[in-house]
């Protein structure tokens, strides 16, 4: 009877239907703060931002528990502002009165203070990277500011012109906000926020299979000799280096036709016409791939024939068939994958496309 052969991933999924995976062995579940900023009326920089405080020692905790794996951040910021005209309180800056100037402001301020605290984290590897910020667009609300009519302590009706909406207008209103404009005022702070949705995700099991995988790219079957076969290997747009220094595969093979220079772009050339070429994923370039929670990793290759090598059925190309790519990733597991390779000089072709752990399910 024949083995039953399973990944290291479908074993993870197994032990864990079993409750056999011990806590700190699994990934956890993502950190996600979301948190509402009050800044006071026409203010908006860093040092009115102690609502934040809490927010990032809770983060602090949250990678300390977990040093050694790696994580990504991600912040979604959401902006509403009332059409009451805003002033800059603080600077007292012309623009301020500007629609949606306030609220950018403090959007600059928010992104630059969650990442200057986590600076500090990146440089401790406990982050790959400094957060992505999703900004959405500032939302304005629908409650009419100029032709609204405020209802006076004494009775009085009120209503705001364009001439006066900077003066009078403003004036009327805080005279009746907290009375007979009570639920007028809680319309306008209603569309008056800012909100902070933080996440951090553990990303031990991709960066576990990312760190230190090889990717081969193979010419073994015999039968055909070429030396227009040298081409530029890539992941994700990220050129590889081949385990030997050099920045290329080579599948040349023409033994018979080979001189000094083209040997040069030989990697253990063999009698027999194989030839192997070895690319180390190392844990840098792990770490860039993973930036911004890309799932997906192209693999692709470059016709480069840097000598101009000109082959009769090729021309100044390259060979159309690269043979075979093995990929193993840092916990051992192995996928085989064929594919063609670009035919014109300078030309670049998808490979195969993989997840973190190699396979090329999605």
């Amino acid at each position: 009877m024949g083995r039953l052969i399973i990944s290291e991933s479908e074993k993870t999924d197994i032990l864990r239907q079993y409750n056999l995976i011990l806590e700190q062995d699994a990934e956890r579940e993502p950190l996600v703060i979301d948190k509402v900023i009050t800044f006071p009326a026409g203010y908006y920089s860093e040092k009115y931002l102690k609502d934040l405080i809490p927010e990032v020692e809770k983060i602090t905790q949250y990678l300390k528990s977990g040093k050694g794996n790696a994580f990504l951040v991600g912040v979604e910021m959401s902006s509403g502002e009332s059409q009451i005209p805003n002033s800059d309180v603080e600077t007292k800056n012309p623009e301020g009165t500007t629609q949606g100037w306030l609220a950018q402001q403090r959007q600059t301020s928010i992104t630059k203070y969650i990442t200057d605290q986590l600076q500090g984290f990146v440089e401790q590897k406990l982050l790959l990277s400094l957060p992505t910020f999703t900004i959405n667009p500032i939302a304005i609300g629908q409650t009419p500011w100029v032709g609204q009519t405020f209802i006076q302590p004494n009775g009085e009706k009120y209503v705001c012109t364009e001439k006066e909406k900077l003066a009078g207008c403003i004036t009327k209103y805080r005279a009746c906000r907290v009375s007979t404009c009570k639920d007028l005022a809680s319309k306008y702070a209603s569309e008056q926020y800012i909100k902070v949705k933080i996440t951090l995700k553990e990303l031990s099991e991709q960066k576990k299979c990312l760190d230190n995988m090889t990717i081969e790219v193979n010419y073994t079957k015999g039968g055909h000799t070429c030396n227009a076969s040298v081409y530029k290997i890539f992941i994700n747009g990220i050129q590889l280096t081949r385990n030997d220094g050099k920045p290329f595969a080579s599948l040349n093979n023409d033994i018979i036709n080979t001189n000094r220079e083209l040997n040069y772009y030989n990697n253990n050339p063999k009698q027999s016409g194989a030839r192997y070429n070895k690319f180390i994923i190392t844990p840098e370039i792990a770490t860039e791939l993973l930036k911004g929670g890309k799932k997906s990793f192209t693999i692709s290759a470059m016709c480069w024939n840097p000598l101009g090598y000109s082959f009769p059925n090729w021309g100044y190309g390259c060979h159309e068939g690269v043979g075979t790519i093995i990929v193993t990733n840092g916990t051992g597991e192995k996928f085989t994958y064929e594919s063609s390779t670009p035919r014109e000089r300078d030309e670049t072709k998808t490979l195969v496309t993989i997840n973190a752990c190699g396979s090329g399910k999605k």
